[in-house]
């Protein structure tokens, strides 16, 4: 049973503090990793690196095709082949990625197999996918919408996932149920997932910067084969690494979101009327900072249209066949402190 805290002397209880789940959530991951890694990072891994290597089967079969001097007829059938074969390969892989995700749940929330949650998942693979297509549509119209919508709306029906896999409804029963549970504590589930955001978002800067770095290695040994094969092991660690860090970073992220449902269930179990004891200040804190992260995100999305808007147009007027954001500011700069020549 998931710890709770009490609102006032009847004892209604409330959702624990970010950092304490954040706890909660290592502790466990620290049982159920063994298991979680197959799930939502082997089987994946796997799936990834088939279809990979299928891809590069096909562009090599593909120009071998188009070199060779075969009967059109041919050159046809097979790629029809090729793209029939592609076009499995993809949807195979949204299936595994599915059943991996709903297996994962299963894991957390019992003492399952691995095995035993995947062929229970596969039962649930076309009301996930219905659901993740239906979430993916009515969260994308309500960024649209000047993102504050949008933002509303990912909270409100954030829980919808572990409803269906959990509680067996349908996509649209999923959807109304997490606007239930989260009725009266969005606020304070606001405030819960800034914090699994801001610790997400740091470990992702980390494990990008880890990866960068070998990859700026592997270059330097491209060019050096005096320290070629350090640098191959060293990019291979930092990858390695890197890949670590997500798989935490989603376990993480997926056992913080079954905690906030598991205790909003009972909040609302015991009192369906109960709301969150979020004061004024607070809320009013948490709306500015969402405010000004909006403002920042549609600065920052704008600027980027700006900056690719000059540089087609630059590429178009200078005839250059390829331009960059950086390549285009300079030039700006060195144009507008270059002197007059008259």
């Amino acid at each position: 049973m998931v710890e709770s805290k009490s609102l006032n002397a009847n004892k209604t209880p409330l959702i624990t503090g970010g950092i304490e789940l954040l706890g909660q959530c290592f502790s466990i991951f620290s049982k159920k990793w063994k298991k979680l890694i197959w799930l939502l990072f082997l089987i994946p891994l796997i799936v990834a690196g088939l279809s990979f290597f299928v891809g590069i089967f096909f562009a090599l079969l593909a120009s071998l095709v188009v070199a060779t001097k075969i009967a059109l007829t041919w050159k046809i059938a097979l790629g029809v082949v090729s793209g029939v074969l592609a076009v499995s390969g993809v949807l195979f892989a949204i299936f595994i990625s599915v059943i991996s995700n709903i297996g994962a749940v299963y894991i957390v929330d019992s003492e399952m197999t691995v095995k035993e949650a995947l062929k229970k998942s596969v039962s649930l693979f076309w009301k996930y996918l219905g659901w993740a297509i239906l979430f993916g549509i009515i969260v994308m119209v309500g960024f649209l919408l000047f993102i504050v919508p949008g933002i509303i709306i990912s909270i409100m029906f954030s829980l919808s996932a572990l409803v269906l896999v959990l509680e067996g409804a349908g996509p649209i029963g999923a959807l109304k149920r997490s606007k239930e549970l989260v009725k009266g504590f969005w606020w304070t589930i606001l405030a819960r997932f800034m914090v699994i955001g801001i610790f997400a978002v740091l470990l992702s800067i980390v494990a990008s910067l880890v990866n960068s770095m070998g990859t700026s290695l592997l270059e330097f040994g491209v060019k050096n084969p005096a320290v070629m094969v350090l640098a191959v092991v060293v990019a291979i660690v930092t990858f390695v690494f890197s890949i670590a860090v997500n798989f935490i970073v989603g376990s993480i992220s997926m056992i913080y979101g079954y905690l906030i449902y598991k205790q909003l269930q009972e909040c609302k179990n015991s009192d369906a009327s109960v709301r969150d004891g979020m004061s004024t200040g607070k809320k009013v804190g948490l709306g500015m900072i969402v405010a000004l992260a909006t403002i920042f995100a549609v600065i920052t999305f704008l600027g980027f249209i700006l900056l690719v808007s000059l540089a087609s147009m630059y590429g178009v007027t200078n005839g250059a066949s390829s331009t960059t954001p950086t390549s285009i500011t300079q030039d700006l700069q060195s144009q507008l402190t270059a002197p007059d020549v008259k």
